[in-house]
């Protein structure tokens, strides 16, 4: 191999490692307050479909880097999910009703 591929390797997989801790610590935000109100769920489920997509390429190209990494993220991103679908409307705003003046 080349230099430029291994350098390549490596800092794909400190970017994956990156994005990795932000996941992690989203989904533990999710948990700890009980709320998904920022989150869209088509955002949801494009981290879903490009987690299983990444890892399916890692597989079939055999690069240890992205499969690594695409089945470390698949945790909280199952779990981002399921939060989301569990707190999606605990954390919404609700406009306070008025009542009548008496």
């Amino acid at each position: 191999m080349d230099t430029y591929c291994d350098v390549s390797r490596v800092m794909t997989f400190l970017a994956s490692v990156m994005t990795s801790v932000g996941l992690y610590a989203q989904c533990y935000k999710i948990f700890r307050t009980k709320s998904s109100k920022d989150f869209n769920p088509l955002l949801v489920a494009a981290l879903i479909i490009g987690q299983f997509m990444s890892l399916n390429y890692g597989l079939a190209i055999g690069e240890w880097p992205i499969f690594t990494i695409s089945s470390f993220n698949l945790a909280p991103v199952t779990l981002i999910a399921i939060g989301c679908c569990r707190y999606r409307e605990r954390g919404a705003t609700r406009t306070p009703s008025v009542r009548p003046a008496s």
